[in-house]
């Protein structure tokens, strides 16, 4: 599997810890009716920063689970559901376009908290392929998408675009899409219309299927 670069979401309040202590968050997540959502993640972001592995938990039936962060402090809790469309909102990528998040803070005093989280929006859905142009041969590439109002937001990685892919992007957002690999002209998206034919821009749960053929350099 592909090295996949993100840019990461770090809020700028601090997190206080107080070392190692039995700390719990108890999450129940929602969708937009106010449902319950099973097998959903919820990941518990320390707003400091991170400086390991993000905790997180899966949603049962109820659409309840329970996190242990190991330490007190400010956490941003978010939930996700990728394969029913709903992106990783510990990505800034995605994150750019939800309402606030929800932020926990467990301290000595409270050191276990319950909290509502609901799905963040729905993304848009890409499906395709990418092969090369000449012989059909099945291509794993490395991918790059950056928001059109402001490139810094991107998402990149060699993990992204294989031979079959399934990649979610911000809804009601245009963003552009470069596909590359060693030896090969770069690919770039231009099937749109107007002002945003170099832009894909797909509303909440819209797919678009797309079959990258990447040329051979000096061919």
């Amino acid at each position: 599997m592909g090295r996949i670069l993100i840019a990461t979401w770090v809020l700028s309040a601090a997190a206080t810890s107080f070392g190692q202590v039995y700390a719990s968050i108890r999450a129940k997540v929602l969708d937009e009716k106010d449902e319950p959502v099973r097998g959903a993640i919820v990941e518990a972001v320390p707003t400091g920063g991170i400086s390991g592995a993000i905790p997180w938990c899966k949603s049962d039936e109820s659409g309840s689970c329970a996190i242990s962060p190991g330490n007190l402090g400010s956490f941003t809790v978010t939930a996700s559901k990728e394969e029913d469309g709903y992106p990783k909102q510990t990505m800034y990528f995605y994150a750019a376009v939800n309402s606030k998040p929800e932020i926990v803070i467990l301290s000595h005093e409270q050191p276990a908290q319950s909290t509502l989280v609901h799905l963040g929006k729905k993304g848009g859905i890409l499906i395709g392929t990418v092969a090369d142009a000449k012989t059909g041969k099945p291509l794993n590439a490395n991918a790059e998408f950056r928001w059109v109002s402001d490139p810094r937001i991107f998402l990149s990685g060699s993990g992204l675009t294989n031979a079959r892919f399934r990649i979610l992007v911000p809804p009601d957002v245009a963003v552009t899409m470069v596909v590359s690999l060693d030896g090969y002209e770069n690919w770039s998206y231009s099937l749109g219309r107007g002002e945003l034919r170099n832009a894909i821009l797909l509303r909440p749960g819209e797919e678009l299927a797309l079959d990258v053929r990447l040329r051979p350099k000096g061919e």
